[in-house]
């Protein structure tokens, strides 16, 4: 194979980026593209092995179904130099944990669908677009850290419902239909994680008392974004920056997220800082009246008025009519 930067791998070479090391075959240093099926199943499938820092170097893109299906592939730890997945990269493999890189910059509909071991995923790119049904049906899926991922599309978490707590980066803008969801066949909800909550943290610029702040909207939540997970209805899933309440309110009725009864609040306060109880509010034509209620925990089971430490507490927001 000749030294070259622009090389592709495709399938029937007799070349791989990574081969198990009983193999004597390591990666290739200049290989740009990863191209579809081009995993040499025949010396990886079954056979224990993982994708590393190491001997993904070099490495561009991974394109379609080049690691589909290998029950071999325990753990993935992406280079660097790697920005994208295509679509169906690593669909159904066996997979444990997914660290993508610093370099990712679009994660391929469906990469790792239908992975039934999948525990923990970190992607800290630039910029990410993580595309729809990316990690469709991963049940066993737990932790998602979520660094500089700008976009989700459709279903990417659809069906996780082992899921921990997601917190959204302030780079995100906009999350897709169907985020969150869940099937409402009775083995989902039988072991639905119902300490689930999606913590949304990007603040919108707005001046209080224009009509024009609200052509900037803020994160943009999906419709249905957590169908059939809300089985437990006093306790709120998604919870938002405090500052944003009547702006996410009006953009509820103008049905830009469907999930207004199922929203809470949350605010980082000093220590021996008083949390704020009642606050109006005027934006044109629309006048409202709120009322805040208080936890130090997610669970809103221990309500407090004033922060007993510096941190972040969690709260019920309440419109008075």
């Amino acid at each position: 194979m000749t030294d070259n930067s622009s090389i592709e791998l495709t399938t029937g070479e007799m070349g791989s980026v990574y081969l198990p090391s009983d193999y004597g075959v390591s990666f290739f240093s200049k290989v740009t593209t990863v191209r579809d099926n081009s995993l040499i199943k025949a010396y990886c499938e079954n056979t224990a092995h993982d994708l590393t820092p190491i001997n993904t170097q070099g490495i561009v893109t991974m394109r379609s179904y080049a690691f589909r299906y290998d029950a071999g592939l325990n753990t993935v730890r992406l280079a660097d130099t790697i920005t994208q997945l295509y679509s169906n990269c690593f669909y159904g493999s066996s997979t444990v944990s997914f660290d993508s890189g610093a370099g990712m910059g679009d994660l391929g509909e469906r990469s790792f669908d239908t992975n039934s071991k999948l525990e923990t995923v970190y992607i800290h790119g630039t910029n990410t677009i993580i595309r729809a049904y990316a990690f469709n049906n991963c049940v066993k899926l737990r932790t998602v850290t979520l660094q500089n991922v700008q976009q989700m599309m459709s279903s990417v978490f659809y069906g996780c419902y082992r899921l921990e707590d997601v917190v959204l980066p302030p780079q995100c803008t906009s999350v897709g239909d169907y985020s969150f969801a869940v099937s409402s066949d009775s083995t989902t909800q039988a072991n639905l994680n119902q300490d689930f909550c999606l913590i949304v943290t990007r603040l919108p610029v707005f001046n209080e008392g224009s009509y024009s702040v609200l052509s900037v909207a803020p994160t943009k939540l999906g419709y249905n974004l957590m169908q059939n997970r809300l089985t437990n209805t006093t306790r709120k899933a998604v919870f938002l920056p405090w500052e944003w309440y009547l702006v996410y309110r009006y953009y509820n009725t103008n049905s830009s997220a469907g999930i207004w009864n199922n929203v809470g609040v949350w605010i980082e306060a000093t220590a021996g800082q008083t949390l704020p109880t009642t606050s109006h509010q005027l934006y044109g034509n629309y006048i409202a009246d709120y009322t805040f209620t208080w936890y130090s925990d997610k669970a809103l089971q221990n309500q407090v008025t004033t922060a007993s430490t510096a941190g972040t507490y969690y709260g019920i927001i309440q419109e008075v009519t």
